[in-house]
């Protein structure tokens, strides 16, 4: 499993996108550690609050959701400018930053770029030229 930190400004869609994320899991293994301040262990792994997986959803309220354990965090997904998340942080140093478009991001988008990553593929999109016709 691998610890995403979902960064961003005051109604940018973190929630929303942390719910979509955990909802549509194919496997049923995503889940929270926390909504709107991550702790971190003396190890640097971010931890659950005592609270539990809660998830402030705007316009609906608190949804109780899957937890997941305690974790290093391995990706950070910006959406929007925030100072809340120094890269330079030592608990988040090994963290890769994730390039999305706030405005366009979706759990699937998300999803397939995070397994992309995960699995030492780079998101670079494009093709390498065949031969001309005629020339084999």
């Amino acid at each position: 499993m691998r610890g995403v930190l979902l960064v961003g400004p005051t109604g940018s869609g973190k929630s929303q996108l942390a719910a979509e994320l955990i909802a549509h899991c194919p496997h049923q293994r995503t889940g929270l550690i926390a909504d709107d301040l991550v702790n971190f262990d003396g190890t640097g792994w971010a931890e659950t609050p005592a609270v539990g997986p809660l998830l402030h959803l705007r316009g609906m309220g608190i949804a109780e959701v899957r937890q997941s354990p305690p974790m290093a965090i391995d990706f950070i997904v910006r959406l929007g400018p925030t100072e809340q998340c120094d890269s330079a942080d030592p608990r988040l140093a090994n963290a890769k930053e994730v390039p999305v478009d706030p405005k366009s991001v979706t759990a699937a988008k998300l999803r397939l770029a995070l397994r992309s990553l995960a699995s030492g593929h780079s998101l670079w999109c494009g093709f390498e030229p065949g031969p001309e016709p005629g020339q084999d």
